[in-house]
This record gives structure tokens, C-alpha cells and sequence, in this order.
């Protein structure tokens, strides 16, 4: 038995050894941690350009925007008026886009990946002169995903088609498609001419809140809730083709003038609108300004409209109203009534 005894004792330490490896995964293989592609600092980007070398009908293949006096502003393929927010948000994206996986280095031959060509092209330029580009190549057999690579690299990633998502824009997605622009709370009246036919929304107290203000439509006193449902139709209002020269588009006699007057440090700030129906839409220009928006005409309809449906659920409240008070007054009555009945009843016994 005591012959037995090293070799047992190996056994257990082997045992032991074994499992000790197992429970700190010695024995996996490490997986592949996201790789960010294209760093640079945001704040550094002066300029990208998104290039797509294989356009489907309507696609636009250059687009690029430059950061001008620290705002940006699209120099292909027009000069469209951006929105706010989106070539931010397109900058964060590249500068923080990852590959999820490591697909093969040094790569001699980039046709296997489809990078020889590359479908779109992502390229920024930073204060400096740096150009950093992101190539896109072919789907991966992962469903999902894209072989990627940057310029001046042989090392080939996979990127999920989330990633890409963010990436790949036209120029609708950044240019501004509100056609009226005012300051929600700052908005002191609203005139709305439709086809000959007008109505006027105004704020009762201008050093509130536009939700916490009572509002006037006509002489018709209406809560903050209703008040603002004119503004929230207002401001969802967004089209969905792009903005063209306002010169280019006749407003001469128009069906719809919008009259909004905002209150800016104690003082009215006017702005005047107008539209034209053409070609089955209706364009919208701000007077003075330099591009029209292209609307569907029923939308302006029941804009129009809301004003008589608020009328008549203002009128049905008041209705409810007089009509549950009367009722009360009547039972009040008949209660009234039967009391006495019963006091003269006793009285008489």
C-alpha cells in the first residue's frame, strides 16, 4: 500500500491541478474583444465624407460636410440646411465604430473580402490634415455582419450591420425637414389662413411656460392641453423629401400664409409663411428665406381643422357640464321636496 501512495498523491495534485486550471479557463481559447477601427478625438474632425461606389436608384454617391466657425454645413452634394444633431452623431459614430471580430491580418488579397472594390467609404479628416477612412467590403457568412478594414491597414475585421447602420446616411437623413421653425415656449400667437378661411391661437400669459399657460382661440378660452396640441402638430410637421431653392418655387396667391409671433426679451418677433399646392404637395416658404419644404396638403387640412374639432369638444365639456349641474340641482330639489312632504305628514298625526 505504501508503494501505491506517490503515485495517488500525484494523482490527487493532478486532480487538483486540473481543476484549478478548468475554474480560471486556462484551457478557452480568448475570444475576440471589440477593436475600435478609427480613432480620433470628435472634437477634432473637421470634415467627413461619405462615399458610396455602388448607388441604388435615388442614392446620392458623395455627400460631404465641413465644419465651418464650429458649425457644419454640406458642401455635396448641395448646401442643404443640416439639422442639429445629426453630423455629431455621425462623427461620434465613426470615431467610436468597432470590429466585433479579428478576421485575418496581413492580407494578400483583398477580392476575397470584397475590399479590392470597396462598396462604401468612410473618411474623416482631422485638424491636422490626417485622413482616416473606413472601407466597407462584402457580407461575411455571418448573417448580419460585413468585412471591414481601414486605409493603410492589411488587417481585415467583421462589423454587425447595427454598426454600419449609423454610418451609412443620405442627405435626408441630416438636413433639416421642419418647415416652420419657432421657439415652442416663446410663441405668443399663431394665425393659421387656410383657403381663404383663418383662425388665431394666442398665449394668456406670456411668463409661462407654453404648457403652463392657459390660451385663447378667437375669444374661446382654452386649457394649457389644448393650447398645446396646436403647437405639438405644429412642430411634428417634417418632410420627407429634400428642401429646394425657395426661388425655384412660386408662392404668388397662395392657399396657406402661417403668421407666428414670438415674444423674444419683451419684444415681438414676427415670421410670415406661405404655401402653394403644386404637383400634389404643398411648398412652404418662410418670407425671406432661402428654401421652400415640401408638405401633403391634408396634413395643413387638419391642422386647419383642429380648430373647430377643439370648438366642439370645448362646446361638449361645457355642455356635460350644464347638464351634470342641472341634474344635481334637480335631485337637490326633489330631496328638497320629499323632506318636507314627510315633515307636514308628521305634523299632521
Amino acid at each position: 500500500m505504501k508503494r501505491f501512495l506517490p503515485t495517488l498523491l500525484l494523482v490527487i495534485l493532478c486532480i487538483g491541478g486540473f481543476w484549478f486550471a478548468a475554474s480560471h479557463s486556462f484551457f478557452k481559447k480568448p475570444e475576440d474583444k471589440p477593436v475600435n477601427l478609427v480613432t480620433a478625438n470628435k472634437d477634432d474632425v473637421q470634415s467627413f465624407t461619405i462615399k458610396n461606389n455602388a448607388p441604388q436608384q435615388g442614392e446620392t454617391p458623395v455627400i460631404t460636410l465641413e465644419k465651418k466657425d464650429g458649425k457644419w454645413a454640406m458642401t455635396q452634394p448641395a448646401a442643404y440646411p443640416l439639422n442639429t444633431y445629426s453630423p455629431d452623431s455621425w462623427v461620434s459614430a465613426i470615431t467610436s465604430a468597432t470590429g466585433d471580430k479579428k478576421i485575418e491580418e496581413n492580407v494578400q488579397d483583398l477580392s476575397k473580402y470584397g475590399l479590392d472594390k470597396p462598396k462604401e467609404e468612410f473618411q474623416i479628416v482631422l485638424k491636422d490634415g490626417t485622413r482616416k477612412t473606413l472601407l466597407l467590403g462584402d457580407a461575411t457568412p455571418v448573417t448580419g455582419t460585413y468585412y471591414v478594414k481601414t486605409d493603410g491597414s492589411s488587417t481585415v475585421y467583421q462589423m454587425s450591420q447595427e454598426n454600419l447602420q449609423s454610418l451609412q446616411k443620405q442627405p435626408i437623413d441630416m438636413v433639416e425637414k421642419d418647415p416652420f421653425q419657432f421657439d415652442y415656449n416663446k410663441l405668443k400667437s399663431l394665425t393659421v389662413q387656410w383657403k381663404g378661411q383663418e383662425w388665431t391661437l394666442t398665449k394668456s400669459d406670456l411668463s409661462k411656460m407654453a404648457y403652463e399657460s392657459d390660451w385663447k382661440l378667437g375669444d374661446l378660452s382654452l386649457s394649457s392641453d389644448d393650447g398645446t396640441a396646436f403647437l405639438d402638430k405644429m412642430i411634428n410637421f417634417a418632410s420627407d423629401q429634400l428642401p429646394v431653392a425657395a426661388s425655384t418655387v412660386k408662392v404668388d396667391n397662395p392657399e396657406l400664409t402661417v403668421k407666428i409671433v414670438e415674444s423674444v426679451d419683451g419684444k415681438d418677433v414676427p415670421s410670415t409663411y406661405v404655401g402653394k399646392i403644386d404637383g400634389g404637395v404643398i411648398w412652404i416658404v418662410k418670407q425671406g428665406g432661402p428654401w421652400a419644404y415640401s408638405l401633403n396638403p391634408d396634413d395643413i387640412q387638419q391642422l386647419y381643422d383642429k380648430a373647430q374639432d377643439t370648438r366642439d369638444k370645448v362646446a361638449k365639456e361645457k355642455a356635460d357640464a350644464q347638464k351634470a349641474s342641472s341634474s344635481n340641482a334637480g335631485s337637490q330639489s326633489s330631496g328638497s321636496t320629499g323632506a318636507s312632504s314627510t315633515s307636514q305628514t308628521q305634523q299632521t298625526k
